[in-house]
């Protein structure tokens, strides 16, 4: 079946539990996205790489709190202080009961009239060459 990039089309759906706003996770523990529709035998996963989803992240080892957007194709960008002193290589990881990582910084952009710096990342799987994904399903709904 054909999808738009940033989105799969997994074969589990409400028959199985699912709804929407399930997390979904790649590797068994990397965050990738959230159901976004559900019918009976299949679902649509919206990833959090797709243009314009806004996300919470953790950015080094200090844990920086910031809001991620997604930038399409599996790229990001967040916007923090200058003075938080991010750099290239930094983990970024999700608030979640996982502590994998999410992405490395890539680049970060300072312009010194402003006082705040982009910050540009990508996961650290490839989104396109997974086979295998897991849903976890919120009982409590």
């Amino acid at each position: 079946p054909y999808t738009v990039y940033d989105s799969y089309i997994i074969d589990i759906g409400s028959q199985h539990g699912v709804s929407v706003g399930d997390k979904v996770y790649v590797s068994g523990d990397i965050l990738v996205g959230d159901i976004q529709e559900v019918s009976n035998n299949s679902s649509k996963v919206r990833l959090f790489s797709s243009y314009g989803t806004k996300f919470d992240i953790l950015i080094s080892d200090k844990n920086v709190e910031a809001i991620a957007t997604g930038g399409g194709g599996g790229s990001f960008l967040t916007v923090v202080p200058r003075d938080l002193k991010i750099k290239e290589g930094d983990i970024i990881t999700v608030p979640d009961i996982s502590n994998s990582v999410f992405g490395r910084v890539g680049k970060v952009i300072v312009d010194p009239a402003r006082a705040f710096s982009t910050v540009i990342f990508s996961q650290s799987i490839n989104l396109y060459e997974q086979k295998w994904v897991l849903v976890s399903i919120n009982k409590n709904k």
